[in-house]
């Protein structure tokens, strides 16, 4: 399976509109998908 720079940017285009949703909701403490990826990394990493 090949993925095309069209395929990537409506991927990373649908990341972001997840990541404003849920920047709306007060109770959710990682505001975004990509700091709550970078969150589990340092966390996975132990820095």
């Amino acid at each position: 399976m090949n993925i095309d720079s069209t395929q990537i940017a409506v991927i990373l285009g649908a990341l972001f509109a997840v990541s404003e949703a849920l920047s709306l909701i007060p109770s959710v403490k990682s505001s975004g998908v990509f700091q709550f990826i970078f969150n589990t990394l340092k966390k996975l990493t132990g820095k």
